[in-house]
């Protein structure tokens, strides 16, 4: 306990000494009126450049958000990837559970089983919904796959359409 009150009183101390000697600095700076010209003249020149830079940035946001026309593709290509990405998880899921309700559909037709026909039928009905939904899923990464190569152009323009924007207004600034 007492090295460790000791290591904080150092801890306290040096940061102490940082500050004295910061406050020394400023009071010495403060004094020299071209040092002070030449801090106010730095600090004002990066001060209204970030304020452009903002600025500009907040202008290409509003340009690209005015029109949805203006992003059609590269929405069309962000969907598209989405849906591939989760479609090995859908079709894992989907396949886990056909592979149960073929394993339920087998239990309720053996001997160990009810063989309860309204049970047998609506497992079938399930089966079916499963493997619609299989096929389903398939078809929307097929389609997805389309999405992606038929709209990449018009992505890649987009981009570039919205980079032109912000590096146009980018090199407008003055400093």
């Amino acid at each position: 306990g007492g090295i460790k009150g000791i290591g904080m009183a150092l801890k306290a101390l040096g940061i102490g000494i940082i500050i004295a000697a910061f406050a020394a600095l400023s009071e010495a700076v403060q004094r020299n009126q071209k040092a002070m010209d030449a801090i106010n003249a730095i600090v004002t020149t990066v001060s209204t450049t970030f304020n452009q830079v903002v600025d500009v940035l907040i202008d290409t946001y509003e340009w690209v958000t005015a029109s949805s026309d203006r992003f059609n593709g590269l929405g069309a290509v962000m969907k598209g990837i989405v849906t591939l990405a989760l479609t090995p998880l859908k079709m894992a899921f989907f396949t886990i559970k056909l592979a149960v309700q073929g394993a339920m559909l087998a239990w309720e037709n053996s001997f160990f089983g009810g063989g309860d026909e309204k049970k047998v039928a609506q497992l079938r009905i399930d089966i079916a919904g499963t493997a619609k939904d299989i096929e389903d899923t398939g078809k929307a990464a097929v389609e997805a796959g389309k999405s992606i190569i038929t709209n990449f152009g018009d992505a890649v323009s987009e981009i570039g359409a919205i980079g032109s924007m912000a590096i146009d207004g980018i090199s407008q600034i003055s400093i």
